[in-house]
């Protein structure tokens, strides 16, 4: 069975998945729409309540935006990512850090590199000045925080607690370096700090939000995708393998139980089942990446248990979040209870971009 004819008779036809993804972007340009183009609404409750703009996920739907136009043959996507420059312009301190919110004057180091690693997109197209300014100004801000065992010392969401998914932040932190022709031994330290925290069964330490034993798949595969973008940036190929046989064990596990709990401790143990749906979607998103490079059909067999529970719940409704993806499967189930998160739907549609690729080749 070819890679097309297994997408089609477990997951959906071109038709349908281009269905979706149009619908799920409907929703994504809603989320715009609300704050006059300016910005992304958090979330919508399950009754129509949009929240306020979010500066860290508005910087990396930046890139969801320019790959969905080119699927979707829609300029008017890249005109609305492009947009958000002056918006996120307004909201950069002389730091180079970005403000959490409009009303605020703290900048944290996570979003901070969320929103870098949109500009970078952006960059790439529009190729203007102020763009790259914007980026250096992030980046040694970002490299400034940095101490000599490769944690951040300050601008933590908890204080003094760098977990693993930081490797989202080394990631647009070594892109940075790529288009500013620069490097620094901090990234280096960084990169070799996040290492450690992977464990032999295939977790993370320090995986969770606030230290937690339990940590969503949300973190967990951001945890992977960064490392993974970051090792092949740096052509670590022996890491690199290490992380495509840990993915493959994972792929085996979710087959064996034809699920992919929301949240897993360092013994991979799980309470309560739920789905959390960006973690699902990040993971389709990144096992397909790897399969496009090595063509390892194991990555591909998993991807229909995550992505069918995705498809079914996203909303058919005609009054609220139409087109949108709850955060949790059920939508009471641990994770954002009750709300569409403006990032589960950038990892939903990039995920239903990567298996349209996979379609038209």
């Amino acid at each position: 069975m070819s890679d097309a004819e297994f997408i089609q008779e477990f997951i959906g036809d071109k038709k349908s998945l281009l269905s979706a993804l149009e619908k799920n972007i409907s929703w994504i340009k809603k989320s715009f729409s609300v704050n006059k183009s300016l910005g992304s609404s958090k979330y919508c409750s399950l009754w129509g309540k949009w929240s306020i703009d979010y500066p860290e996920t508005t910087g990396y739907l930046l890139t969801t935006l320019i790959r969905s136009s080119g699927t979707l043959s829609d300029q008017t996507l890249i005109n609305l990512a492009s947009l958000q420059v002056n918006y996120l312009k307004g909201l950069q301190l002389n730091t180079g850090g970005f403000n959490v919110s409009k009303s605020s004057q703290e900048s944290y180091v996570f979003d901070s590199a969320q929103i870098m690693l949109g500009l970078i997109s952006i960059y790439k197209i529009n190729k203007e000045a102020r763009v790259l300014i914007m980026i250096e100004s992030c980046y040694n801000w970002l490299i400034s925080l940095l101490n000599n065992n490769g944690q951040f010392v300050s601008s933590n969401y908890k204080q003094d607690y760098n977990p693993s998914y930081y490797t989202r932040i080394l990631w647009p932190i070594l892109l940075a370096e790529q288009l500013l022709s620069t490097s620094s031994n901090k990234t280096l330290k960084l990169y070799a700090y996040l290492k450690s925290l992977l464990n032999e069964n295939g977790s993370f330490n320090k995986c969770s939000f606030d230290g937690s034993p339990f940590a969503f798949t949300h973190n967990l595969i951001y945890s992977y995708r960064g490392l993974w973008e970051s090792s092949n940036l740096l052509n670590d190929k022996e890491f690199i393998t290490v992380l495509e046989n840990n993915l493959s064990s994972i792929s085996d596990k979710i087959i064996k139980d034809n699920s992919f709990n929301g949240e897993y401790d360092v013994e991979w143990k799980t309470k309560k089942p739920f789905v959390c749906s960006a973690g699902n979607a990040q993971l389709v998103v990144l096992l397909l990446s790897i399969y496009k490079k090595t063509k390892n059909h194991n990555l591909l067999k998993p991807c229909h248990v995550l992505m069918q529970p995705l498809i079914k719940q996203q909303s058919k409704s005609f009054l609220f979040n139409k087109g949108g993806l709850s955060s949790s499967i059920p939508i009471w189930g641990k994770y954002q209870r009750f709300r569409y998160t403006n990032w589960t739907q950038k990892f939903y549609s990039d995920a239903l971009i990567e298996l349209l690729s996979l379609l038209q080749t």
